[in-house]
């Protein structure tokens, strides 16, 4: 595939330059270990925070909507082995799943600020998963189902990681704290 074409691919989701004041930008982030020869893999974490409006959500003047993150492990459902690629891949999945059954996203865009490619290439189907089929089937899945119910208005951009952007920050925190086995899901609405 020439550099263009994937080009294309890639920006195939964007957001419009200037959001709908009522969109609901959701940050993901995943946290892994490398796994040692010989032993178990240790658990993974995901979080995301989600925030509505602002001038710029790059300046973090936007509104808190939610936060979540969670542990992931192989006893999860469609988990049979953990790394960093799957927890961001859970994070994708676990937000669209929350803008699919929240009262407060219902109707509203929604944008899913990614920091891991890997995620949100595979959620959305524009590459193939070779691992972790069963959690990229879980993503594509919340993938088309958020896609039903608000059509075009589903976006996604890219957030470079450790990059001091204030909601990828927490996002990023969440998943640290995620994978020391915190369960966390609270709403400010």
């Amino acid at each position: 595939m020439d550099m263009q074409a994937r080009r294309f691919r890639a920006q195939q989701h964007s957001p419009p330059a200037e959001l709908p004041a009522d969109t609901i930008s959701i940050y993901t982030d995943g946290s892994g270990d490398p796994r040692e020869i010989g032993k178990p893999p240790p658990p993974a974490g995901y979080g995301f925070v989600a925030v509505r409006g602002g001038r710029d959500h790059k300046k973090g003047d936007a509104v808190l909507v939610a936060k979540r993150c969670g542990q992931v492990t192989t006893g999860m459902r469609n988990v049979k082995t953990v790394t960093s690629n799957l927890a961001e891949l859970v994070a994708f999945t676990r937000a669209l799943q929350w803008a699919t059954h929240t009262r407060y996203a219902a109707g509203r865009p929604i944008c899913i600020r990614y920091d891991s490619t890997y995620a949100a290439m595979i959620a959305s189907g524009t590459w193939r998963a070779k691992k972790h089929k069963a959690m990229a089937e879980e993503a594509r899945g919340a993938w088309i189902t958020l896609k039903r119910v608000i059509g075009e208005r589903l976006w996604m951009r890219h957030v470079k990681g450790h990059s001091g952007h204030p909601y990828n920050d927490i996002a990023d925190k969440l998943a640290d704290t995620g994978k020391q086995g915190v369960q966390l899901a609270e709403d400010y609405w």
